[in-house]
């Protein structure tokens, strides 16, 4: 996945962090990626709520009261992280945790945060447009992928769905034979 928001940290100090949580079991089980206004960048493991600094750089254009963009991109158990279009970590190997949930995270100030979006992997989600409804409006681009229509529904095989599939406007079904394999998700904050 890929994950994204532009940041802001009022704060002067050194510990005023703030960045994203991700991976997150708990609240004493995940990683975090932080930034302080002094242009050190952490990845961070908390495990059993003990902090270990796993890898420290520096990155350019931080400051208080400074917008800057981060990007963080889970590949596997790899993590990269830009700022403002910079690699800050490339291909960090953290395999400790597996699944959990992204967040947005702060120590010792309050940030501000805008443009939040996560895009990738997401779990079987099954959906199907049956055509049943006149009034409804869904548009299926396939671009290559294994499809078919049965009894008027639209079928594209879940094992084979291509990621220039475009599904749009489709109802939730109880069928497994559809899975929407990648989502977005943006919030402004």
């Amino acid at each position: 996945y890929v994950y994204q928001a532009r940041m802001l940290n009022p704060s002067a100090a050194a510990n005023a962090q703030i960045g994203f949580v991700y991976q997150f079991q708990d609240a004493s089980t995940y990683y975090e990626v932080v930034f302080s206004p002094r242009g050190v960048a952490q990845l961070r493991r908390v495990q059993g709520g003990v902090v270990t600094v796993e890898k420290t750089a520096a990155y350019l254009q931080g400051g208080p009261n400074l917008w800057f963009d981060v990007e963080l991109h889970r590949r596997g158990t790899q993590t990269t992280v830009r700022v403002n279009g910079n690699t800050v970590f490339l291909n960090a190997e953290q395999a400790d945790l597996a699944g959990g949930l992204l967040g947005l995270v702060t120590h010792n100030t309050t940030g501000r945060f805008e443009n939040v979006d996560e895009k990738g992997p997401y779990r079987t989600q099954p959906v199907c447009e049956t055509f049943d409804d006149p009034f409804s409006f869904a548009q299926i681009t396939d671009q290559g992928g294994p499809s078919e229509v049965v009894s008027g529904a639209y079928i594209i095989d879940s094992d084979a769905i291509p990621t220039a599939t475009s599904l749009t406007g489709l109802s939730p079904e109880n069928t497994s034979r559809w899975t929407l394999r990648d989502f977005g998700l943006r919030a402004d904050l």
